[in-house]
């Protein structure tokens, strides 16, 4: 043999194993970057969760995206379809891939709050409840879901909805004693009031301060001229 060939020999073998090396490196990088392509993100599927298909939440799922991820602005998947969406399916495919439907977020909503608080369709409502959303759970301030859509939600049929669901719960108060009856009349929302006294609220409660629901009524600008003051104050 050659001793002048072998140090030619041994840079040609050193040469095959750093290709051989770079080559696993490539290979692994792009194997990393295509799973990475292929996770769809999670402020994409929060907005198609929100306000998107079906079939695009679907798309979401198939991509990987976490259902039940909770985000620092409170935000889950369930909690924006909660909020904004309108088809119940959306919310039913959620629950079926993992969504936890009483899961809150850091101020004690949970996704059938959050929909009683934003989301005038009650259609989304009743489908959270048909998956098993408890209606007697309370965020921080102790108020139900009924409480917060008295206080908020235009839609008369979203309380109706609550109510069929959880009766016992139309006269609960929050930590500060505020009833739906009185939430509705703080916010002068004369419709629900009058459905509140059909389903039989109690005028009869005081909040923590001594008020009763007449009080709010006639605090507020809209009712304060009507006669709905007068109507809640018979028990006074």
């Amino acid at each position: 043999m050659d001793s002048k060939n072998l140090p030619a020999k041994g840079a040609f073998v050193m040469s095959r194993k750093l290709i051989f090396a770079l080559a696993a490196v490539l290979t692994l990088a792009c194997a990393a970057g295509a799973a990475a392509r292929g996770v769809m993100p999670q402020d994409e599927f929060l907005a198609c969760c929100a306000r998107g298909k079906l079939s695009q939440v679907g798309k979401g799922v198939r991509r990987n995206a976490d259902v039940n991820r909770l985000e620092a602005t409170g935000q889950s998947p369930l909690i924006c379809a909660a909020g904004e969406q309108d088809d119940p399916r959306v919310i039913e495919y959620l629950v079926r891939r993992g969504a936890e439907v009483n899961k809150a977020n850091f101020q004690g909503l949970t996704p059938l709050m959050v929909a009683a608080l934003r989301n005038p369709r009650a259609r989304i409502a009743r489908a959270l409840l048909k998956c098993g959303a408890d209606p007697r759970l309370t965020d921080m301030t102790g108020s139900t879901a009924l409480i917060l859509a008295a206080r908020g939600n235009p839609s008369a049929a979203v309380l109706a909805a609550l109510i069929e669901a959880a009766p016992d719960t139309l006269n609960w108060a929050s930590a500060s004693g505020v009833t739906a009856l009185m939430a509705a009349a703080e916010s002068g929302r004369a419709e629900i009031i009058d459905l509140l006294l059909k389903k039989g609220a109690d005028l009869r409660p005081k909040d923590a301060s001594g008020r009763r629901a007449a009080d709010y009524a006639r605090a507020n600008p809209v009712l304060r001229g009507s006669l709905w003051p007068d109507c809640l104050d018979r028990y006074r």
